[in-house]
């Protein structure tokens, strides 16, 4: 079928012919409905940033790609630049009681998207009920680690309940493929369920080397993320820019769902500090130049999946500065950037290279090299199109 893809011209993707499509992907999550719809006000995840990349990325090979979302105001069944969206998930589930009514109209919107394949990323609730409908659909079901605490035994024991655990649980057991982002995942999946997962991280666009900033004219450092009290930890950011009151810093930050209060907490904390500027969330179009003006970016995460603010940052030869995560150990192996451990240690680093703008640029022209050879969104989409061909072809 790979063979199929490439002979394609675009005129015949793109037409109504014998072939109409070469599969039909759905994609089932809630706040996905944000990046397709390039209207709406809302900011998503970086979860679906991946989904929406690589979404159109298959769109463009001849797969046929829909999604089933939260309700938002907008059509039960609406296209977007040719994907297809229907209402059939909520964003949040709020009660026990609200289950049945939500698995029935799961079910239903999975059964008339007619999809060959259904696909989940990260989130435990949603995969366990997907698993069990497309077993009920008899279709092909691909699971895709979106944060290391997908596989956490600790985390996962602590957070839900023994039934959606063990449903959980099974659907990583039995899904058609499993998709890991990192090697540490591989190897957790590993440990945990003794089966084997596919090693396919997160890719980006790689944009044209005259669009970069010399080092010599930047001097911001930045932050970008949710504003989560317990994985992003954004206060941190706040001291490392109360530190070091000469250096310009700059926060881009969105209200967790669900929890609006920690967000205005972090503003105001942010507001009191001169030399910091407080964006609040900014259109993912939009944001890109602020990675690309950049001196360093700073992430003060205690865990996460496969960061897609670290391509971003990349992208643009912009180094990364880590607290605690780092994937696969790429920052000491091939010198991308910097994992402190420490905050002192965090604030001597901010320091010693925000002062050394030629150290900066050997930093990150180095991470922006390796980023195009490991992570470019072609190649990434090359492999997701290999995943679901062949789940669906047994």
């Amino acid at each position: 079928m790979t063979n199929l893809t490439t002979s394609l011209k675009a005129s015949d993707l793109n037409t109504e012919n014998t072939l109409k499509y070469l599969m039909h992907v759905c994609i089932v999550s809630p706040r996905l409905y944000h990046y397709l719809n390039n209207k709406s006000k809302t900011i998503a995840g970086g979860a679906q940033r991946q989904q929406y990349l690589i979404a159109h990325k298959l769109q463009q090979r001849g797969f046929k790609v829909s999604a089933v979302v939260a309700d938002y105001g907008q059509p039960h069944r609406v296209q977007y630049n040719g994907i297809q969206t229907l209402i059939g998930v909520p964003e949040t589930l709020s009660s026990p009681a609200q289950i049945p009514s939500v698995i029935y109209s799961l079910l239903t919107s999975m059964k008339r998207s007619q999809a060959d394949v259904f696909y989940v990323r990260g989130a435990p609730r949603l995969t366990a009920a997907v698993y069990v409908l497309s077993t009920v659909l008899q279709k092909p079901f691909v699971f895709n680690l979106a944060n290391d605490r997908d596989v956490d035994d600790d985390y996962l024991i602590d957070r839900y309940n023994p039934l959606l655990r063990r449903t959980y649980y099974r659907a990583i057991d039995a899904a058609d493929a499993v998709i890991a982002q990192t090697n540490t995942q591989q190897q957790q999946i590993e440990l945990i369920f003794d089966r084997e997962s596919i090693h396919i991280p997160n890719g980006y666009p790689v944009p044209d080397s005259s669009e970069l900033i010399d080092h010599s004219n930047r001097k911001e450092v930045l932050w970008v993320g949710t504003s989560d009290e317990h994985q992003k930890k954004p206060l941190r950011f706040v001291e490392l820019a109360e530190s070091h009151p000469d250096i310009p810093f700059v926060m881009i930050s969105r209200p967790k769902t669900g929890d609006p209060e920690y967000h205005n907490k972090v503003a105001q904390r942010a507001a009191a500090i001169p030399n910091l500027e407080f964006t609040g969330p900014v259109d993912p179009d939009k944001i890109h130049e602020y990675y690309r003006r950049a001196a360093l970016f700073v992430n003060t995460s205690d865990y996460e999946g496969f960061p897609n603010t670290f391509l971003e940052a990349w992208r643009y030869a912009t180094p990364v500065l880590s607290l605690h995560y780092e994937v696969d150990d790429n920052f000491s192996t091939f010198g991308l950037g910097a994992k402190t451990g420490s905050m002192d240690q965090m604030k001597q680093q901010i320091r010693l290279l925000h002062d050394d703008p030629v150290q900066r640029n050997e930093m990150g022209q180095a991470a922006r090299e390796y980023m195009s050879q490991n992570y470019s969104i072609d190649s990434i989409a090359t492999k997701f199109q290999s995943v679901f061909e062949s789940v669906c072809t047994g």
